[in-house]
């Protein structure tokens, strides 16, 4: 394909963009494969790499960023914007060398609630009809219907140094990521990281009100008479 964007001289002109929807432990931790309630920067840090038009060549955005900020980037890039309300960044400019945003707060949330079986990823309904079946997910989906509160739902805040993941059941975990890059001591009972675990429950509070529920971004034409 780049080959015949080069052969007819669009490649300059196009965007290409690599990156993964989640990671995969590969044997990290003894585990492989993913988990709905997992939030070890295994499975959520992934690449991200963008070649555009004006990038600036050899950039390294060292700041966090999200998934969804990939949807008003490649907007901006083709000259298009929103039309609805959305709570991601573009970093196109970080493409074209500003500086990125190493404070910002980056989220995370998943997993399902005890009692909604029918969309683990172990459906009851496929495997209790046939439980001999060959597959290499059945333990995996066979665990989650056994324990639910395995697959809880879970939310995750991220900065560059810190992260916390709360759970609906069973265990929060609070990391130093700056002296504990592999995640491995859970200093969520740690005394002294209680302002640190504080500040982000509080932080993580803000998120989920700010974003939970959004207005319309066009009048209503059953209220107040609109402008004209």
């Amino acid at each position: 394909l780049m080959a015949v964007k080069e052969e007819k001289g669009l490649f300059e002109n196009t965007v290409l963009i690599v990156s993964s929807d989640h990671g995969d432990w590969a044997g990290d931790y003894g585990l492989v494969e993913k988990w709905p309630s997992d939030y070890s920067d295994t499975l959520t840090h992934v690449p991200l790499l963008v070649k555009a038009p004006g990038n600036k060549a050899g950039h390294v955005v060292e700041g966090p960023v999200e998934m969804f900020d990939l949807m008003p980037s490649v907007l901006e890039l083709a000259g298009l914007s929103t039309t609805h309300t959305h709570f991601a960044r573009s970093f196109v400019p970080q493409l074209h060398g500003e500086a990125e945003d190493k404070n910002r707060l980056v989220f995370a949330e998943g997993g399902y609630e005890t009692q909604e079986p029918h969309v683990f990823e172990g459906r009851w309904n496929l495997w209790n009809k046939n439980p001999e079946q060959d597959s290499i997910y059945l333990p995996k989906g066979k665990l989650q219907q056994e324990i639910p509160e395995s697959v809880c739902r879970t939310t995750m805040i991220r900065s560059l140094n810190h992260k916390l993941i709360r759970r609906t059941a069973g265990q929060d975990e609070l990391y130093d990521l700056e002296n504990d890059p592999r995640e491995l001591e859970n200093l969520i009972d740690d005394s002294g990281m209680q302002e640190t675990k504080s500040d982000l429950e509080r932080a993580m509070l803000d998120w989920f009100m700010k974003t939970s529920d959004t207005v319309p971004v066009g009048g209503d034409p059953r209220g107040f008479p609109l402008e004209k």
